[in-house]
């Protein structure tokens, strides 16, 4: 409840709402399972190898476009 306001404060920007940001990071977070996702999807290996399987394999636009949708209100 005390960060709330702090949240608001500075997740919000003129192209987007505090409340819109916040769905996309936790849409992110659900999408990607957690932090440790990489490591499962590529076995381990360099971080930078971990990022170059992602965007070679991951259809970004289409995910960048199912964002904005949920990021509906």
């Amino acid at each position: 409840p005390e960060a709330g306001k702090y949240i608001r404060k500075y997740l919000k920007t003129p192209y987007a709402t505090a409340e819109e940001r916040w769905r996309v990071f936790k849409f992110l977070q659900h999408w990607a399972a957690g932090p440790h996702a990489a490591e499962t999807w590529h076995g381990g290996g360099s971080p930078a190898a971990q990022r170059m399987l992602i965007y070679q394999t991951a259809s970004l636009e289409e995910k960048e476009r199912e964002v904005l949708e949920l990021a509906k209100p």
